[in-house]
């Protein structure tokens, strides 16, 4: 089982993979009795499904090197689509499993992305994937831990008509050179999906929830030099809630985090990060990882709640 991030003191999580002591008692109970199975287990609910797939081919194949340490590049990709997308959800399928470590993606409209794409000579791009303000991750992310992610049916990702799609690639070198080259399949939404609105923010730039909403996912991106970070909600009348706090990071089991059930957010509600240093933390060299990973960045996405439904949103009180 993969190792869990988030501790006991945020929001509920789907897929959360934590047992409390009912499920640790009836587990050990049956190990006792021999671990005998009878016929098939139930399958995992889902909160959603696909019902149609958009295919995207990245750029050519990006050569990771062989030295240690974390390693990132941004890739600029064409949709070529003339009428917006809902995506419910995304896939990723790589040629080399395990060296791609996650994919996280920004919809840009300015074409900053392909600007910075046409001047590197290389596949891609030596940067991040942030554009401006907003933080990569604002289209949705995949990761080696979580290879599909969906949105719950009834919200989509609204990608723009001619977007450019930015792709922020991180990989994790395996002692030798190699060659990677990724696809994402993207889940279509079904027609009259509520878009979610992308709220990105560090420990210095906060962010403020504009309309009453229910958050539904967080994305977190940090480096090594972090060790404990939470994310907080504080409402128009002061009180806090924790929407995820992960007492050790650890950025090679960071994944894509849904909220289940999702977070009534009042309006008003402000968004914040807060960190503590890994004083244990390596040195590293200066790349455009390293850069990238200083500060936490938090994107948490967020569907509007109708008007007659805001008045009964009910934050959660302080823990």
């Amino acid at each position: 089982m993969p190792p869990w991030l988030p501790g006991p003191m945020g929001a509920p999580l789907a897929h959360e993979r934590r047992l409390n002591e009912h499920e640790r008692a009836t587990l050990v109970a049956w190990l006792e009795r021999g671990a005998i199975v009878k016929g098939e287990l139930p399958p995992e609910p889902s909160v959603g499904a696909p019902t149609a797939t958009t295919c995207l081919v990245n750029s050519p194949p990006w050569e990771v090197g062989a030295a240690p340490g974390m390693a990132m590049r941004a890739f600029a990709v064409e949709l070529g689509n003339s009428e917006s997308l809902l995506v419910q959800g995304l896939a990723l399928r790589c040629d080399s499993p395990g060296l791609v470590h996650s994919i996280s993606l920004l919809a840009d409209t300015r074409g900053y992305a392909q600007r910075l794409d046409a001047a590197d000579p290389s596949p891609g791009y030596d940067a991040s994937g942030d554009i401006g303000l907003d933080a990569s991750g604002s289209a949705g992310a995949v990761a080696r831990l979580r290879g599909e992610w969906l949105l719950p049916r009834g919200c989509a990702i609204e990608i723009p008509a001619q977007a450019t799609l930015v792709l922020e690639v991180h990989a994790d070198p395996r002692g030798r050179t190699e060659s990677t080259a990724c696809r994402i399949d993207f889940f279509g939404a079904d027609p009259g999906a509520t878009p979610v609105k992308a709220y990105s923010f560090s420990r210095v730039l906060g962010a403020r929830i504009e309309d009453a909403s229910c958050a539904m996912a967080v994305l977190v991106r940090a480096g090594s030099n972090a060790l404990g970070i939470q994310v907080i909600a504080t409402a128009p009348d002061g009180s806090r809630t924790i929407l995820l706090e992960i007492p050790r990071w650890n950025e090679r089991f960071s994944e894509p985090w849904d909220f289940y059930p999702p977070v009534p957010l009042a309006a008003g509600t402000q968004l914040s990060v807060e960190w503590t240093t890994n004083e244990e933390a390596p040195v590293l060299p200066a790349t455009s990882h390293a850069a990238a990973m200083v500060e936490p960045t938090v994107v948490v996405l967020a569907a509007p709640v109708p008007a007659q439904a805001a008045q009964a949103i009910v934050t959660f009180g302080s823990r």
